[in-house]
């Protein structure tokens, strides 16, 4: 009978330390339940996991904007226009005072040529023959003037859309750095979790092997020397 006792106190305190062990401890001022460490660290855990993977979609979609504006950049802006059509978009500033630029070129050529056609037909007005030559002149210098423009504009374009690249790709190497030192912590703390959950396993097994030695020294004893 005594060894039955013996035995279905070391059931109960066994049920009693891996319930403490598991459940939350109840706090003595306010009498609710807290979450023990165990707790904390493993929803830590899932926090920066949970932190890692958005980082990681955002990181898929800094890359998707980043194909997009290396497409952009190779086929000079071509991929703003609808679909079927081949000519130079004229969606941006830029590229719309290219094509102004290309419009006022065309009709300095034009008048140029209207203006040698008049000279041609009347040689002997020598004034018409100096305007048409000044006209002449000028619209070459005009008409390379207006290209050194649209050459500029269109570097600035490009540099731009260049410039953009680089800045996304500096971003897209700070999230891939971001996402490295999150899973190198996660691991930390996950590696932190099992010790911490093998020590506390080994002082559960202590606790239960005292009171174990100390219910054997209690049976074992003679009831004066208790």
């Amino acid at each position: 009978m005594d060894r039955l006792r013996l035995f279905m106190l070391y059931v109960l305190q066994m049920a009693l330390i891996l319930n403490a062990w598991s459940a939350a401890p109840i706090s003595t001022t306010t009498g609710s339940c807290g979450a023990t460490g165990l707790q904390r660290h493993y929803g830590g855990m899932m926090m920066m996991l949970m932190m890692m993977v958005m980082l990681l979609l955002l990181l898929l979609l800094l890359l998707m904007l980043l194909l997009l504006l290396m497409m952009l950049l190779l086929s000079g802006g071509r991929l703003l226009l609808p679909t079927g059509t081949t000519s130079r978009p004229a969606t941006t500033t830029a590229l719309i005072l290219l094509q102004m630029l290309a419009l006022v070129q065309h009709q300095m050529v034009l008048l140029e040529e209207r203006l040698t056609a008049l000279a041609h037909v009347r040689p002997h007005r020598a004034a018409t023959v100096r305007v048409a030559a000044v006209v002449q002149q000028q619209s070459v210098l005009g008409r390379k003037t207006l290209a050194a423009v649209g050459a500029v504009v269109g570097f600035r374009f490009r540099l731009l859309l260049l410039l953009m690249l680089v800045l996304l790709l500096l971003l897209l190497l700070l999230l891939l750095v971001l996402d490295l030192l999150l899973l190198a912590l996660l691991l930390l703390l996950y590696d932190g979790l099992v010790l911490l959950h093998n020590l506390r396993l080994l002082q559960l097994l202590l606790v239960l092997l005292g009171r174990t030695l100390r219910l054997n020294l209690l049976y074992h004893l003679p009831r004066g020397e208790l």
